[in-house]
């Protein structure tokens, strides 16, 4: 059972979300895992346009590396790759803990760190 494209990112921007290969159950976390970890770049990214006093530049450098953040998770194929990387998130804490837990799992996914 694969993955079904869909529409990602809040931002009015369509983010593809690539079919996933693994067994059922994986395939079945790695999509919850991946949902929440858009939602968090989101949310975390919301929350730093509000909080940060940020230049224009840095406004869009910001903006690019949460697309590319999400470009990178949206793009894994591998359930199991998605699970080692995004299961290890504590979707749960605050915002900004959060969004920095999916960017570094980003990275990771990426072979950046």
């Amino acid at each position: 059972m694969g993955g079904r494209g869909s529409k990602g990112s809040s931002r009015g921007q369509a983010a593809a979300f690539a079919e996933l290969k693994g067994t059922e159950r994986q395939i079945n976390y790695a999509r919850d895992l991946r949902h929440k970890a858009n939602n968090a770049l989101d949310e975390g990214a919301k929350e730093a346009a509000k909080s940060m006093n940020l230049t224009p530049a840095m406004r869009q450098r910001f903006e690019e590396n949460v697309n590319t953040a999400k470009r990178i998770i949206n793009s894994e194929t591998s359930a199991s790759r998605l699970i080692d990387t995004l299961g290890m998130v504590y979707f749960q804490g605050r915002t900004e803990s959060v969004f920095g837990s999916v960017i570094t799992a980003a990275r990771r996914l990426s072979g950046i760190i």
